[in-house]
């Protein structure tokens, strides 16, 4: 099976003998890989066809876009977004800050892991509960 990448180069004089070049090449393909697809695989899965079946969107290149001067067009732009808060402090946030835990008292759980195993370890193990 030919692949196009082990091709050597082909040189065309106009855009419309590339075209037909490229579309006979297309056409070989599709054929080869419809025959791939039919062929048995002894009690396997049959083999899928690629996605790419006639895919040419590699062959299309985009022109640059320019002005009659020769400039790269920067525009129109896609978004506009405001500028960045300033400010330090309370002045550079969004809105007010706001705490979950206000009151409640802070507690390790250190402190909690080695009481409970306190309590645990201390209790008479010959005690029936």
């Amino acid at each position: 099976r030919n692949f196009c990448l082990n091709m050597p180069r082909e040189t065309y004089t106009t855009k419309e003998e590339k075209e037909q070049a490229l579309e006979s090449k297309r056409k070989t393909l599709i054929e080869e890989t419809k025959q791939v697809v039919t062929k048995p695989r002894y009690g396997l899965f049959s083999q899928p066809a690629p996605l790419a079946i006639g895919e040419n969107s590699a062959d299309t290149k985009k022109k640059p876009r320019r002005d009659e001067d020769g400039n790269v067009l920067t525009g129109p732009r896609n978004f506009l977004t405001t500028g960045t808060k300033k400010g330090k402090g309370r002045d550079g946030l969004f809105s007010e800050v706001g705490y979950l835990a206000l009151g409640d008292p802070y507690i390790e759980q250190t402190k909690i892991k080695r009481k409970q195993e306190r309590e645990k370890n201390s209790k008479n193990p010959h005690d029936v509960a």
